[in-house]
């Protein structure tokens, strides 16, 4: 059986809250096999050392960095806008960035929901929507990742 069907080599991942844990394992694994990636976060001296430390590698995928809220919209839309220009296309959107709160479910404020909210659900839907355009036109994927919490 050939894994040419699996292979990654060549294509384009954005991989949200990537600057550390993994997120940051998932971009180095991508860039690895040959994928070049977007790592981004919400402060850009956090992506730059994970960029730097992957094309400083021997792997074959490079690797941009990229300040961004998944909460802002605009801010996405520029995201996926960097990639395209830099990269060509897109092929894969990993949603990795999340938050939670360790504290009791009444312990927590409006807020603090709010927050939640915000960076789980609606980033996910953000950062997936204004990747749609592109990843229809290869196919693309779609990765959301979650947690217990």
């Amino acid at each position: 059986m050939s894994t040419d069907q699996f292979s990654v080599d060549g294509e384009t991942a954005i991989i949200t809250g990537s600057s550390s844990g993994i997120g940051k394992s998932i971009a180095e694994r991508f860039a690895a096999d040959g994928v070049d990636v977007v790592v981004c976060s919400r402060e850009q001296e956090n992506v730059d050392p994970v960029a730097e430390g992957i094309n400083e590698s021997d792997s074959p995928g490079r690797a941009l960095p990229v300040e961004c809220d998944v909460t802002d919209r605009e801010a996405v839309d520029a995201l996926v806008e960097a990639t395209v220009e830099e990269f060509g296309g897109l092929d894969v959107l990993v949603n990795n960035a999340g938050a939670s709160f360790m504290a009791q479910f009444d312990e927590i404020s409006p807020n603090g929901w709010k927050t939640i909210v915000d960076i789980n659900i609606n980033g996910t839907y953000h950062c997936t929507h204004a990747a749609a355009a592109h990843l229809k036109d290869g196919g693309g994927s779609v990765i959301n990742l979650a947690s217990v919490a």
